[in-house]
Order: structure tokens, then sequence, then C-alpha cells
């Protein structure tokens, strides 16, 4: 059973058989999801909830801990369709996670919301109005 510590805000797990506890990671996790055997969570300097924070995957099968962002994600999606992260600061735009860990700039602009499917990525900028489209 995996867990977050709620003093610590640490990813861990209960193996249930012993009742042993494993740190398995030893920063504060933020905007954990769970996807396909991995998780998928934001980690920043301050560990502050609404802050960007840089993404990272956690394979369960493996135990291996991959960064999966060298951009600070605002925002990001897993599921069905792909992976995909919103970053601003110096590189703004939307990145598409690709399957051996590099990303691929999809739009260099200020994305304020994104709706994934499986033809595409919907967007919308954070200084003009109208929706906008990538695959």
């Amino acid at each position: 059973m995996y867990y977050i510590d709620a003093a610590s805000g640490t990813l861990k797990m209960l193996d249930t058989a012993s009742g042993a506890v494993k740190t398995i990671v030893n920063q504060k996790v933020l905007d954990v999801r769970l996807h396909q055997g991995s998780f998928y969570y934001t980690v920043n300097a301050k560990a502050i909830d609404y802050q960007a924070g840089v993404l990272y995957e956690y394979k369960i099968a493996t135990g291996q801990n991959k960064k999966r962002s060298e951009h600070s994600v605002s925002t990001y999606y897993v599921g069905g369709a792909g992976a995909y992260y919103t970053a601003d600061g110096y590189e703004p735009g939307l990145y598409r996670m690709n399957s051996d860990g590099s990303s691929t700039r999809l739009a260099a602009d200020n994305i304020r919301n994104m709706i994934v499917a499986e033809n595409g990525v919907a967007y919308t900028l954070t200084y003009e109005s109208g929706i906008y489209t990538v695959k």
C-alpha cells in the first residue's frame, strides 16, 4: 500500500505482510497522480502546493524515480491520450512527455488551460481569447 505521510509529505510504502514502512520519495510530493503503474508528482524548493514544481515519475515495478520535466510545471496531464504539461517562466509553453523521457515543446506561449483528448490538445492563452489546438 502506498500513501503520502501527513507529517512529512513524503511518499511511503507499507508492506502489508510485514508491516514495514519504506520511504519511496524523500521529498514533499505535490499534485500526486497514479497512472499505469507509475506515480507522477511535482516537487518545488519551498514545498508549497500552489507553486509550480519539477515533474517526476516513480515507476512502481522497477522502483526507479525519473525527472520528467526540465522546467517548472504549472499543470500536467497523464492519461490514455498521452502525457503533457504546461510551463511558465523563461520557456513557457505546452510540452508533450515522450516515452524516452524527453519532452517536445508543442506551443511556445503562456498557457492558461489545456484539455487533452485522443486527437490532440486544446488550450487557451493567458493574454488572448480563443481556443487553440495542437496534435
